[in-house]
C-alpha cells in the first residue's frame, strides 16, 4: 500500500494552463492565410513560463527535503522537468508549424524577386539537404584579410569542444563594387576572389561559395550585398526537395567580412534552432584592441563602454546587429529580406521583425569586429572640431569603399575627448529615440535609460498616444538630454558628466 505522505503533492502550477496548447495546429492559419495579426509566443515567455515552474516545484522539493521525504523530491524533480519538457516541446512545436506554414510567404517572395533566375545567373551550387546555417558576408575591398575571418569560421566547434560537421552550415560571401569604383578597390576585391579559392582548395570539406557583384551607381552597399547573399540562400533552400516530416529551418545569418567569429557562434546557432526554431537570433560584438593602439587606453575605454552596449541589448530585448545575426528563412520571406541601406541596415531588419510580433532570441556567443570604423568616426569628429570645411560624415555616407585608418597613434586633447564623448552620448540617446515602442519602454533596464520620470509619462498611453508623444519635438528634446545624462548617471566611472556635456547636451530640468 502507497504511503499518502510519499505521494508527490498537487502543485498549482500543474493547474495553470499551458501558454502554447497542444492544439497550436488551429491556432495557425493555413497556409495561404496572412497571419500578420496571430499572437505568437516568444522565447521570452518561455523563459517567463520556465521560470514560473521552477519556482513553484522548487519550493514544494524544498518541503520535502527539510521533511526527508527523498521519494518526494524524486517525484517532484521528475514531474519539473517532465513540465518543463512540454512547455518547450510546445513552443518548438508552434514555431516548425509556423515555419511550415510559412511556405507560401518564401514561396511568394522568390517568385515576385526572381531569385530563381537569380540562383542560375551566379551559378552557384546546391545547398546541402542537412544545411542549417546559411551565413552570409558582404565583402568590398578586404582583399586576403577576409582570411582572418575565414580561419575562424573552419574553427567552429561543437558544444562538446569537437569539430563542427561542415556539412551543416554553408557560408556565402557576396564580394561586391560599384560600376564607379576606383581601380584600387576592383584589384582589391580580386585579390578577395583570389584568396578565398585558395582557401577553398586548402579546406575542401566546408562549404564556401564566393559570387562576385558589381552594382550601378545608384545601388550597391552593405546593405544591398547582404540582401543578395541572403537572397540567393533562401532559394536555394527552398529548392531542396525534402518530405515534409524531414523539413527544418534554414537560418540566414549574418556577419561581416572583417569579424572573427567566437568558435561556438555555429554549434549554438544549430543547437537553439533544433531545441526552439525561434524566428531570429541576435549576438553582441567586441572590437578589436586596435582602439587602444591608435586612441590610448582611456578614451578607447570610454569609446567601448561594453557595459552600456550590454544594457542596450537588454532593454531592446536582443537586437540585430550586422556581424552578428541570425533569421529562419520563413520570417525573412515575410520581412521582405534584408534591409538595403548601406548604413542603419541591421536596424532597419530589427525593426520589420518586430513588425511582425517577433523578436531576437540572445545569442551568448560574441563575435571581434574591426574597430577601424570607430576610429575613422573619432578622427572625423576631431577635424570638424578642429575647423575643417570637409564634412567626414556626409562624405562616409556617399563612399564606397573600406574604410581605412592609418594606424598611427591620433593627438588629442583631454577637452576634445569629452567632447566627443558627448556627441556619443547623443547619438546613443537618438538610437534608443528612434527605436522605442510600447513593447519595450517598460523593461527594467530601458528604464534605467530613461529615467522613471519619463516613463510615468508614458506608462498609461494607447500606442497611438505613445507614438504621438516620442514623435513630437518637445518630448523628444526634453527625452535626449535625460537619456544622455542618465548614460552619464549609470555609468559614471567612465563616463561621468563633463563640462562639455552641458553646453552640448544642457542639463535636464530637474536637475537645473
Amino acid at each position: 500500500m502507497t504511503n499518502p505522505e510519499n505521494e508527490p503533492k498537487k502543485l498549482p502550477s500543474q493547474e495553470i494552463e499551458h501558454p502554447i496548447e497542444p492544439e497550436a495546429e488551429e491556432v495557425l492559419p493555413n497556409k495561404e492565410a496572412n497571419f500578420e495579426d496571430t499572437a505568437t509566443p516568444n522565447r521570452k515567455e518561455l523563459e517567463k513560463r520556465d521560470q514560473e515552474i521552477h519556482n513553484t516545484y522548487s519550493a514544494a522539493i524544498q518541503e520535502s527535503e527539510k521533511n526527508g521525504n527523498q521519494e518526494s523530491v524524486r517525484a517532484l524533480q521528475e514531474k519539473m522537468e517532465e513540465e518543463l519538457l512540454f512547455v518547450r516541446n510546445e513552443y518548438k512545436k508552434f514555431n516548425s508549424l509556423e515555419f511550415r506554414n510559412g511556405e507560401a510567404s518564401i514561396r511568394e517572395y522568390i517568385e515576385k524577386n526572381g531569385l530563381n533566375e537569380m540562383v542560375e545567373e551566379f551559378h552557384i551550387e546546391q545547398m546541402k539537404d542537412v544545411c542549417r546555417l546559411s551565413l552570409v558576408i558582404p565583402s568590398c575591398q578586404e582583399g586576403p584579410d577576409i582570411l582572418h575571418t575565414l580561419e575562424s569560421i573552419v574553427k567552429q566547434k561543437n558544444g562538446d569542444g569537437s569539430a563542427m560537421d561542415p556539412e551543416v552550415f554553408e557560408v556565402v560571401i557576396v564580394v561586391n563594387q560599384k560600376e564607379s569604383s576606383s581601380q584600387e578597390i576592383k584589384s582589391s576585391n580580386q585579390e578577395t576572389l583570389q584568396a578565398i579559392d585558395e582557401f577553398k582548395k586548402k579546406n575542401p570539406t566546408f562549404n564556401i561559395h564566393a559570387i562576385f557583384k558589381e552594382f550601378s551607381d545608384d545601388k550597391g552597399g552593405i546593405g544591398w550585398a547582404r540582401k543578395l547573399g541572403s537572397d540567393l540562400a533562401l532559394a536555394r533552400s527552398f529548392a531542396r526537395q525534402k518530405a515534409e516530416a524531414e523539413k527544418e529551418p534554414l537560418y540566414i545569418a549574418g556577419s561581416d567580412a572583417d569579424t572573427i567569429m567566437d568558435e561556438g557562434y555555429v554549434g549554438e546557432l544549430i543547437d537553439a534552432a533544433n531545441n526552439y526554431s525561434d524566428a531570429a537570433y541576435g549576438g553582441g560584438v567586441d572590437f578589436d584592441h586596435d582602439l587602444e593602439k591608435v586612441l590610448g587606453e582611456e578614451a578607447a575605454k570610454k569609446l567601448r563602454l561594453e557595459g552600456m552596449r550590454e544594457l542596450l541589448l537588454r532593454a531592446f530585448d536582443g537586437g540585430l546587429q550586422g556581424a552578428n545575426f541570425a533569421i529562419r528563412e520563413d520570417i525573412y520571406a515575410r520581412m521582405g529580406g534584408s534591409s538595403i541601406k548601406k548604413y542603419g541596415e541591421d536596424a532597419e531588419n530589427d525593426q520589420h521583425l518586430r513588425a511582425l510580433g517577433k523578436q531576437p532570441a540572445l545569442l551568448k556567443s560574441k563575435h571581434l569586429t574591426s574597430s577601424r570604423r570607430m576610429i575613422k568616426d573619432f578622427e572625423g569628429y576631431l577635424a570638424s572640431m578642429r575647423g575643417d570645411s570637409s564634412d567626414y560624415f556626409q562624405q562616409r555616407a556617399t563612399e564606397y569603399s573600406k574604410v581605412e585608418g592609418s594606424g598611427e597613434q591620433i593627438s588629442f586633447t583631454p577637452s576634445e575627448l569629452d567632447e566627443i564623448i558627448a556627441y556619443q552620448k547623443l547619438n546613443r540617446a537618438d538610437l534608443i529615440i528612434r527605436n522605442l515602442t510600447p513593447e519595450n519602454f517598460d523593461n527594467p533596464a530601458m528604464i534605467q535609460f530613461i529615467g522613471k520620470e519619463n516613463y510615468d509619462k508614458l506608462k498609461n498611453l494607447t500606442p497611438e498616444e505613445f507614438e504621438a508623444k516620442v514623435l513630437s519635438e518637445n518630448f523628444k528634446k526634453e527625452l535626449r538630454i535625460s537619456l544622455a545624462y542618465n548614460m552619464s548617471k549609470l555609468f559614471s566611472t567612465i563616463i561621468p558628466y563633463t563640462e562639455k556635456d552641458k553646453v552640448i547636451i544642457g542639463i535636464p530640468k530637474e536637475r537645473s
